[in-house]
């Protein structure tokens, strides 16, 4: 539960962009924190 904690924290500090471009590109998904995990995983994977 650590790494689910970090996302949390990091969610939480990035919160407001992620307001700001839901509103600038009209997007309706709900899941942040999802896009948070994939980016990074994608930033951690060497290939």
């Amino acid at each position: 539960m650590k790494y689910y904690d970090i996302i949390n924290q990091i969610y939480k500090m990035y919160k407001p962009l992620f307001e700001e471009l839901r509103k600038k590109h009209n997007e309706t998904y709900k899941y942040d924190i999802r896009i948070l995990d994939k980016l990074l995983w994608m930033i951690g994977n060497p290939k």
